[in-house]
C-alpha cells in the first residue's frame, strides 16, 4: 500500500499564498510512515529520519534527497574499505621508496651481487664455526657417556659427575643446533632478498631505458603496454616472497618488510 497523504497542506498553501510578501520559501517532506504511507508534511517525526526522506520545494519539486542511514553491516563494510584503501596507498609509496632506495644505492646489478656475495660467505663460515664446535662437543658426549656406561653403581659419585656432565654436553649440543639452524635459514632468507633486489633492479633498469628511448624516438601505445606489462608479468612472481631479517650486515633492500612487494603494478620513477 502506498498512499501519499497531504497533511495541511492545502490550508497552508492558501495562508502561503495570502503571506507571499513576507514568506518567500518553504520546506515539505516527503517520508514513508510505518504503514508504507508516503506523507508529504511540513516536518518530519524524529523516527522516520533514519529511514530517509525527500525534501520538496512549495511547487511540490525534490530539492534534495536524504538517503536512509546506513546500518551497522554497511557502515562496517564502508570503514573496512577505507582502511584497505589507506593500507594499498601506504604499500604504493613504500614501493617507491624501494624502487628510489634500489637505484641510488646500486649502479648495476654487479653492486648488488657482490655484497650478497660477501654477506653469504661470512654467514657460511659461521656456520663452519658452529657446525665444528658440535662436532667436538659430540666427540666429549661420546667419551663420557662411555665412561658413564662402564661406570659400577658402587661409585656413585663419579657417576653422579659423569651424569651432570653428559647433560651439559647435551644442553651444548642443542643450542648449538638451533643456532645453526637459525644461520641457514637466515642464509637462505638473504639469498631471497637479494634475488628480489637484483630482479626489481633490472625491471627498472628496463623502465628508465624505456623512458630515455620513448624522450628520443617516442613509441606507440601499444609497444609501451607491451614493455610494461613484462615488467609487471616478472615482479608478480618475483613479488611473492616472505619478509627476511633485517640483522644482516650488508641488507639489501627488504621491499617484502615494507610491503611493497605485493604490489602488482610496478612504480615508474620520474624522468632520470
Amino acid at each position: 500500500m502506498n498512499v501519499t497523504v497531504w497533511r495541511n497542506y492545502f490550508p497552508a498553501a492558501i495562508l502561503l499564498g495570502a503571506c507571499a510578501d513576507s514568506v518567500t520559501a518553504a520546506e515539505l517532506y516527503r517520508y514513508q510512515n510505518e504503514a508504507d504511507i508516503t506523507v508529504v508534511d511540513w516536518a518530519i517525526p524524529a523516527a522516520y529520519v533514519s529511514s530517509g526522506y525527500e525534501v520538496l520545494n512549495e511547487s511540490g519539486q525534490i530539492v534534495r534527497v536524504v538517503p536512509p542511514a546506513k546500518t551497522d553491516t554497511e557502515l562496517e563494510r564502508d570503514a573496512a574499505a577505507a582502511r584497505a584503501q589507506e593500507a594499498e596507498a601506504a604499500a604504493q609509496a613504500a614501493h617507491l621508496e624501494c624502487d628510489t632506495f634500489l637505484l641510488r644505492r646500486y649502479s648495476t646489478i654487479q653492486d648488488i651481487e657482490a655484497p650478497q656475495d660477501r654477506s653469504l660467505r661470512e654467514l657460511d663460515i659461521r656456520i663452519a664455526v658452529l657446525n665444528s664446535q658440535r662436532d667436538i662437543l659430540s666427540q666429549q658426549l661420546a667419551l663420557h657417556q662411555d665412561a658413564l656406561d662402564k661406570t659400577g653403581p658402587s661409585v656413585e659419585a663419579a657417576s653422579q659427575c659423569e651424569e651432570e656432565t653428559v647433560a651439559v654436553l647435551k644442553a651444548e649440543i642443542q643450542s648449538l643446533d638451533e643456532a645453526i639452524e637459525g644461520r641457514q635459514q637466515q642464509s637462505a632468507a638473504w639469498a631471497e632478498a637479494y634475488g628480489r633486489d637484483i630482479g626489481r633492479f633490472a625491471e627498472l633498469e628496463e623502465i628508465v631505458a624505456l623512458r630515455r628511448q620513448m624522450s628520443v624516438t617516442p613509441l606507440s601505445p601499444s609497444a609501451v603496454a607491451m614493455a610494461l606489462m613484462g615488467c609487471r608479468r616478472r615482479w608478480v612472481s618475483s613479488s611473492r616472497q616472505s619478509a627476511v631479517p633485517i640483522d644482516r650486515p650488508i641488507p639489501p633492500v627488504d621491499c617484502a618488510g615494507s610491503r611493497c612487494g605485493r604490489i602488482a603494478t610496478p612504480c615508474l620513477l620520474p624522468w632520470p
